[in-house]
């Protein structure tokens, strides 16, 4: 029989032969776990944001439609330092210029209509910035209702200060007579277009909640989305710029359930981090 000794002897042995074998096992998956390739990053999309009486403002439905297309979104502060925002936008994927104010109608060498609406210097130097950074990093970019007129004015397009008085023929409510709703009309893409392929129809529903438009489209872009009263509803780079724009709020129809919608922003994520 076995002293009490030898009996503990093999048990620690035993227990420590246990032990050794998981560590090899272990050491032995080791170049396996080395090889692995790590999750997939979700593309940081940076938002502009608004700004009024000295505090940044931005509707959540911009924050929620990159989160439900595949990025990670971050917030574009307020700003007119170019070496902060350089430094930022070096750090995104791409970019998205949100709505707004009307833009300065100097910007794009007019002098103001009398239908002008409110101008914010200070959001328009800040987003020309923004523009101009993010053009020389050559990121994707999306403009959406004022940030597609403003990302036009950026490359040297022109806009009407004011449709109804200066195109009566387009005679579709752009914009909701009663505050707090929004108008909706047909709005219809050209069939080989990138945004026909990133919405996955020719022919979409949206709302509208705007009273300028793009009218020079700048060089090295095409329109290719019209209202059916012809207004420009959307265009993208003749170059092979990752640059798009659009006139209605495809946020706040995602936000509305809309799965065009949905389908837009999953292909805008898509087409950034395949830039990457």
């Amino acid at each position: 029989m076995r002293s009490v000794k030898q009996k503990t002897f093999v048990t620690f042995v035993e227990t420590n032969y246990t032990i050794m074998k998981k560590l090899l096992c272990l050491l032995l998956l080791v170049p396996f776990f080395a090889l692995a390739k790590p999750a997939a990053e979700r593309p940081l999309i940076g938002i502009s944001c608004g700004e009024a009486n000295g505090r940044a403002k931005l509707n959540l439905q911009y924050v929620e439609a990159i989160r439900k297309g595949g990025g990670t979104p971050v917030l574009i502060p307020v700003m007119t330092d170019s070496v902060a925002l350089r430094d930022l936008l070096c750090r995104l994927d791409g970019i998205v210029m949100s709505g707004g104010e009307d833009v300065a109608p100097r910007r794009y060498g007019e002098t103001p209509h009398a239908k002008l609406e409110e101008v914010n210097e200070l959001r328009d130097t800040y987003d020309f910035m923004v523009v101009a950074i993010a053009r020389d990093l050559k990121l994707p970019m999306l403009g959406i209702c004022r940030g597609e007129q403003l990302i036009n004015v950026a490359f040297g397009g022109t806009l009407y200060q004011d449709i109804p008085s200066q195109r009566p023929d387009w005679n579709l409510s752009h914009r909701a007579r009663v505050k707090g709703e929004r108008a909706m009309h047909d709005v219809v893409f050209e069939a080989n277009s990138q945004l026909a392929k990133m919405f996955g129809t020719t022919k979409l529903k949206t709302n509208s909640s705007h009273h300028q438009a793009v009218k020079d489209v700048a060089p090295g872009f095409r329109v290719v989305a019209r209202a059916v009263d012809g207004t420009s509803e959307g265009y993208e780079s003749t170059e092979g710029l990752l640059v798009w724009g659009v006139q209605f709020h495809p946020e706040g129809m995602l936000a509305n359930g809309d799965k065009d919608a949905l389908n837009f922003f999953k292909a805008f994520v898509r087409r950034v981090a395949k830039r990457k």
